[in-house]
């Protein structure tokens, strides 16, 4: 719609002309908030640069980054290979995507499992 006024570059959610869309984790807390999906204290501060967060209550809620979330995770799932995902995912190797979603594969053991016995027709039947 926005025509010739229209820039790519590559985001998701954008304004009408395809810039960044500066504030949406906060008008995605509101719309979440709104829906009563819950919401989540201040985000505390490291204090060390390479320590542990501390610990925050729980309230439950939804954050924006659990769209991303579910999206790779079901990606995985649905056997979309690792490298692809990690590529689609913006990760630098696979290996941190395998690290990161790896409980998104535990059915996949006993597909590989299955697998193997048709190659070698031990399956049982």
């Amino acid at each position: 719609m926005a025509g010739e006024a229209w820039e790519e570059r590559g985001f998701v959610f954008t304004t009408a002309h395809g810039a960044p869309l500066h504030g949406a984790r906060r008008s995605f807390g509101r719309v979440s908030a709104k829906a009563e999906l819950g919401t989540w204290g201040e985000q505390p501060s490291r204090k060390h640069a390479s320590g542990p967060l501390p610990a925050r209550p729980f309230k439950p809620a939804f954050r924006i980054y659990d769209c991303r979330h579910t999206a790779i995770t079901l990606w995985l799932k649905s056997g979309v290979l690792v490298h692809v995902v990690s590529k689609l995912a913006g990760h630098a190797t696979a290996a941190f995507t395998l690290t990161r979603y790896a409980h998104a594969l535990p059915d996949q053991k006993l597909e590989a499992a299955e697998k193997m016995d048709a190659m070698f027709g031990t399956g049982t039947k």
